[in-house]
């Protein structure tokens, strides 16, 4: 979420902003007692910061994952 906000995703791109404001009222709930409680809040969070990031990458403020490792020192070309 932190990169999403110093890029200023939120600022020019609505379904970023979104995400970004779901992010920031999922983590400051309280984790639920519950274990299958805790365990939902937490699949909501994952979800929330998964769609974030697809949507960062869709929106070139950060490369996919995938590519990250191909760009990576020593990865990815030929010796």
């Amino acid at each position: 979420m932190s990169i999403a906000v110093a890029a200023g995703a939120e600022e020019w791109d609505a379904a970023a902003a979104r995400l970004i404001e779901r992010a920031r009222v999922l983590r400051s709930e309280e984790l639920p007692g519950g274990h299958w409680k805790a365990v939902g809040h937490l699949r909501r969070m994952g979800w929330t910061v998964n769609e974030l990031l697809e949507r960062m990458v869709a929106t070139g403020c950060v490369m996919a994952p995938d590519l990250l490792q191909s760009h990576a020192p020593g990865r990815g070309r030929a010796a």
